[in-house]
């Protein structure tokens, strides 16, 4: 149908960069079918690459009350609450997205991260211990369960974490020196032995779905 492609081709706006020639996409589709979800998250979205959270909520509670199961929209919420701080709520928000989709990797990162911030580390474990199982073939689940494991002072649990991250991506080397979850650790012989062997020129990011 027609508003379905004025959304799809937002989609590809969006992807694309071209944040006004998406919104007016979504905004035309949004006049066809009022209640697009995906128009109105693509618009929710866009909300909060400006910034704007007042009229990201005002989208969000829009897909709600057509569908409140919705887990995409908790999702987005979870992230917009998370880059506000309040690490508890987005908590919860992730907690319902995952109620609707058990097996989005990236949502479990970021529940982990959320609980870690909550100080529920119990629980970031869970979820760190289900998106390894769901990608054991991605670094940074491996490795956001090496450092969870560090900051507890358990480093003979994460150690076999971080070599498996490694194994996967050899630069997560270079993020020893740099994440402060390692400080506590870092004069470790056995952290030492795994520091890149030659200087490190500029500062590594983060991994980015670390949070």
């Amino acid at each position: 149908s027609e508003f379905r492609i004025l959304g799809m081709l937002g989609n590809l706006e969006l992807q694309a960069g071209n944040l006004d020639a998406a919104r007016q996409f979504y905004e035309s589709a949004l006049k066809i079918a009022p209640r697009s979800i995906e128009s109105l998250s693509g618009l929710g979205l866009l909300a909060m690459m400006r910034d704007d959270e007042a009229t990201a909520q005002r989208y969000f509670d829009q897909i709600l009350a057509i569908d409140p199961s919705f887990p995409g929209v908790h999702r987005l919420l979870g992230d917009q609450l998370f880059d506000r701080g309040d690490f508890p709520a987005a908590l919860k928000a992730y907690q319902r997205a995952l109620e609707g989709n058990e097996g989005d990797y990236r949502t479990l990162l970021q529940a982990a991260a959320s609980a870690r911030r909550s100080e529920q580390a119990g629980l970031a474990h869970q979820f760190l211990d289900s998106a390894i199982t769901l990608r054991p073939d991605r670094f940074i689940g491996h490795y956001n369960k090496a450092c969870l494991l560090a900051v507890e002072q358990r480093l003979d649990e994460a150690l076999p974490a971080l070599d498996r991250a490694i194994e996967l991506q050899p630069d997560v080397t270079t993020l020893l020196t740099y994440d402060t979850d390692w400080s506590a650790v870092l004069a470790d012989p056995r952290i030492q032995a795994r520091l890149p062997k030659e200087p490190v020129k500029r500062k590594a990011p983060r991994p980015k779905d670390k949070r």
